[in-house]
């Protein structure tokens, strides 16, 4: 979820999953700067945006930066977070630059990750959770509906909460928001059929 370093990885495409979803299973906040299709593969081009991060040493607050609204090619500057200064200490939120870069070239049910460079900066909070946590997710809203969601996160003495599963599910608004999706699938398709659009459309 976090390569680091001039490092190639080869990923299978497992056949409950779509090739999307394991091109999405990366933690770094990057853009898209470069694409191209051939006649049999798909080649992508990624830059890091970095990171942005409270000036204290001791402190671990970090938000995310957010991609630009100007032209995309490598090394673009991000657009900075809604919020701009540490709730902890008050101080501005500064950005972390990162000249990482990554090349994920897709053939068949083989993705080949060449990461170059290292990321000197904190990792970035999560904007989704992986498949298998959205799966497990999907499959507790459809069992039990009328569980809110702040019931939901933090869990009951039976079942652990969705926010100890992943941290993406720290983030009350986006669980509820998912949620929210899921209830609208379920009154239109069974179980099976919610999990398998989830499957399709891992986002």
């Amino acid at each position: 979820e976090f390569p680091n370093g001039n490092v190639e990885y080869v990923l299978q495409v497992p056949d409950s999953c779509t090739e999307r979803d394991v091109l999405l299973n990366n933690g770094w906040a990057t853009l898209v700067y470069g694409q191209n299709q051939g006649k049999h593969s798909r080649t992508i081009l990624k830059s890091c945006l970095g990171n942005y991060e409270c000036p204290v040493d001791t402190c671990e607050f970090a938000e995310r930066p957010r991609l630009p609204k100007c032209r995309r090619i490598k090394g673009s500057p991000p657009r900075p977070p809604r919020r701009t200064s540490c709730p902890i200490h008050g101080q501005p939120l500064q950005h972390i630059a990162c000249t990482a870069t990554m090349k994920l070239v897709a053939s068949g049910t083989t993705i080949h990750l060449f990461h170059f460079g290292n990321h000197y900066h904190k990792k970035p909070h999560p904007l989704r959770a992986d498949l298998a946590s959205r799966m497990s997710f999907a499959e507790l809203v459809c069992a039990a509906p009328e569980a809110r969601p702040k019931n939901l996160q933090i869990g009951t003495s039976t079942r652990p909460g969705m926010a100890s599963m992943h941290p993406a599910y720290v983030n009350l608004s986006r669980l509820a928001a998912q949620r929210r999706k899921i209830i609208l699938q379920c009154k239109t398709k069974s179980n099976f059929g919610v999990l398998a659009n989830i499957q399709k459309h891992h986002d």
